[in-house]
């Protein structure tokens, strides 16, 4: 156990992962911030917030479902052409 913290991949992957999650955070209170900006109204902001929130449910609650479902190979194929 305590050659965990001593390994350079789990810290960059740990760190990594942390450094996403901020930026990520950080994103989503940004788009509705924009909108405000921009509009000037509060019920744009909420809807621009829940619609972000509910897109990300979507993709998380059906992904796992749908890339399970398809060809790894050819799905990771796909996804670098993108």
């Amino acid at each position: 156990m305590k050659a965990i913290y001593k390994n350079k991949a789990f810290l960059f992957i740990t760190s990594s992962h942390f450094i996403h999650k901020i930026a990520e955070t950080l994103y989503d209170l940004a788009i509705p911030l924009l909108v405000l900006h921009a509009t000037g109204s509060s019920l744009l902001m909420g809807a621009m917030y829940a619609l972000g929130f509910f897109a990300e449910f979507l993709v998380s609650f059906f992904g796992g479902a749908i890339v399970d479902s398809v060809n790894r190979k050819k799905l990771l194929m796909f996804i670098s052409t993108l």
